[in-house]
């Protein structure tokens, strides 16, 4: 709604007068990065993301041992990274609130499922 009201985005309306697609830049771009998009994913796309004025940046990277779960700000054109607290958390600014990103064994050997947390700490910036 806020993106609405200040105009940053607006609805489209269809020939029939319903309004069905919504125009403008995306607040939150989330990019999950395989093996053949690495580079793609953490090198070229960022830059386009900020030019679009793209607000925050996720980048999930699950393909080694551990989960690596990054949230980016714009900041003066480029991206800025959240720090994480002792708990993996980080500040979302779009969501207003501290989250995590982690994954726990599913049922098949080598399945993941993933999750996201809420921090119960009030967000700070």
């Amino acid at each position: 709604l806020e993106a609405l009201e200040s105009g940053r985005v607006r609805y489209v309306p269809s020939h029939s007068g319903r309004l069905t697609e919504v125009e403008g830049p995306a607040t939150l771009a989330v990019e999950v990065i395989s093996d053949s998009s690495v580079g793609k994913d953490r090198k070229r796309l960022p830059p386009l993301y900020a030019r679009a004025g793209v607000e925050e940046l996720w980048i999930a990277d699950a393909r080694g041992r551990e989960l690596a779960f990054e949230i980016y700000h714009l900041g003066q054109g480029a991206y800025t990274p959240a720090l994480p607290d002792a708990q993996g958390f980080q500040l979302s600014l779009v969501l207003g609130r501290r989250i995590r990103l982690r994954r726990e064994p599913w049922r098949f050997p080598g399945t993941w499922c993933y999750f996201v947390d809420e921090s119960q700490d009030a967000p700070t910036a």
